[in-house]
């Protein structure tokens, strides 16, 4: 090889090493950014230099593990925050203490009429009863004011999670268009770049709807529902969340059902108001409407129900100056409340009562239906107790799905990034060794040009 031919080989080497080694500086730069995948430079011979030169940028990519990342995201989306909601269920109820509000508050209540129907006439009694029949009444009242906020906080959680769909549906349109852009200016590294952006994004979309990707010309893809329904192709569509329904634009097509998967799915399920018999039996759908008819059916088992409480009070002799009947009032447990009479004093409560609210409590014979709860042979203190073991096994059920769902897709995450991301400790081993390289090469190129003063002064 001639001495021009050596110096044009080495030029050649020397650039392609620095090119590499800005890449793995960035692959180093970017080691702990969990969206970025690693980098690599193509080279290809120069038959004029006989040296290498770059010829491209590629990244690290597995399809198979990304699609499975991205299934996952979604089931680990939508367990994952029925979880969550379950368990502010649980904490509203005290169904994970020991003794449970609602339990405590109605078992004091029944243990008043039983120390009643022993001395009906003493006064000291009577006011025992009235205390814990509105102890009683104020715990199911906050128990509704507490399932009426968490609907609040499901239809905000909702139209937070609908906007985050519009907003990364909107950043993969503009990511398509600049990777659209960047190729047409051969900027391949950029590309790169804007892809990983881009897969960040899709992911978001997994955690809060399951999706298909379908790839589109220069390297755009089109995003849709697994029925069909396109949320991005070409332009995305618009959606909008008005408390109770999801509509797409354009068309105002209503989606609320078509958005299975992720946390859009767990969040409308929640908000179920008791649509299907399958709805009622899933654990983690119609959550607040079962929870709030179970209070109601307790309501009126005290108000109205034929063969309960009511019955047994109102059917008792009324004395002069009592209550007749209506010891509670209300029909939901929003407006659950001890007879106004009875609390303001300006009525007593029926001695005669006593006895049969007493016999009532212990009835252990009742068959007792209400949304997503079914019991036989129960008492009054055992529907109680079977609201509270109901939400626990709901909440349990939940839990252990999310906690499976959550360590698959962070085993599909680590594996990606193993096999997608940046091994820092080889990236430094490697640009170590092209350091090395470079400088080697960048001593041929001077010994050369040594060579090359040689011949001049010998000429």
């Amino acid at each position: 090889m001639s001495l021009l031919g050596a110096i044009g080989n080495s030029l050649s080497s020397m650039n392609a090493l620095q090119a590499n080694m800005q890449v793995i500086s960035g692959n180093i730069s970017n080691a702990q950014n969990p969206d970025f995948t690693k980098k690599t430079i193509n080279l290809t011979s120069d038959v004029i230099s006989g040296g290498v030169v770059v010829s491209g940028y590629s990244r690290a990519t597995n399809d198979s593990l990304t699609h499975l990342l991205q299934q996952s995201l979604g089931d680990s989306g939508l367990r994952s925050t029925q979880k969550d909601y379950l368990q502010q269920i649980q904490n509203l109820l005290g169904s994970s203490q020991d003794s449970p509000v609602l339990t405590n508050a109605f078992n004091d209540f029944a243990a008043a009429w039983r120390a009643l129907s022993a001395a009906p006439e003493d006064v000291t009694q009577q006011q025992d009863v009235l205390f814990k029949a509105q102890a009683l009444a104020r715990e199911v009242n906050r128990l509704s004011v507490g399932l009426a906020q968490i609907t609040t906080n499901l239809k905000s959680a909702t139209s937070d999670a609908v906007d985050e769909l519009n907003t990364s549906l909107d950043n993969v349109n503009r990511l398509n268009q600049q990777i659209v852009a960047a190729q047409s200016n051969g900027q391949q590294a950029t590309v790169n770049n804007l892809l990983d952006q881009r897969d960040a994004e899709v992911q978001k979309i997994s955690a809060l709807v399951n999706i298909r990707i379908f790839p589109r010309a220069q390297n755009t893809i089109g995003i849709y529902t697994p029925g069909g329904v396109s949320l991005l192709d070409t332009v995305p569509n618009t959606f909008t969340w008005d408390g109770s329904t999801i509509t797409m634009d354009p068309g105002s097509s209503n989606v609320t059902n078509v958005l299975t998967g992720g946390k859009i799915e767990a969040l409308i399920g929640m908000l179920d108001q008791g649509s299907s018999a399958a709805t009622l039996n899933d654990p983690g759908k119609a959550s607040v409407y079962k929870a709030q008819q179970q209070l109601n059916t307790l309501v009126d088992l005290f108000t109205n129900a034929a063969g309960t409480f009511a019955i047994a009070y109102d059917s008792a002799a009324t004395g002069a100056g009592e209550q007749a009947n209506a010891f509670f009032t209300g029909t939901t447990a929003n407006d659950f409340a001890l007879n106004s009479n009875l609390a303001d004093g300006s009525k007593t409560l029926k001695q005669a009562a006593a006895s049969p609210v007493a016999t009532d409590m212990d009835v252990n014979t009742r068959t007792i239906t209400t949304s997503g709860l079914s019991i036989s042979n129960a008492t009054y203190s055992d529907y109680t107790d079977a609201i509270i073991s109901r939400q626990n096994q709901n909440t349990k059920t939940i839990s252990d799905q999310a906690k499976i769902y959550q360590t698959q897709a962070d085993d599909y995450q680590q594996r990606l990034q193993s096999s997608v991301g940046v091994n820092i400790d080889e990236q430094m081993a490697l640009l170590t060794q092209l350091q090395n390289n470079y400088a080697a090469t960048a001593h041929v190129i001077s010994t050369i040009q040594q060579m090359f003063q040689i011949l001049e002064q010998v000429i």
